[in-house]
């Protein structure tokens, strides 16, 4: 694994609360600032949702693998 690849997975693993196996919505703002040093817009949380393949208004859930 790249050490980039390595950095964020560490990072999200240490944002999940309770090892559940996905971020919530605080739970991924808040490891894309430790990571960006910015808050995520929301057209960046809409840009995620779209990529995971969700539509912009649905429960935003991140899984971890």
């Amino acid at each position: 694994m790249e050490p980039q690849a390595k950095a964020i997975e560490d990072t999200f693993a240490k944002y999940d609360s309770q090892g559940k196996g996905f971020l919530d919505k605080t739970e991924f703002k808040c490891a894309f600032i430790f990571l960006t040093g910015m808050k995520p817009s929301k057209k960046d949380m809409v840009l995620v949702n779209q990529f995971m393949g969700f539509p912009a208004s649905a429960q935003f859930y991140m899984g971890l693998h």
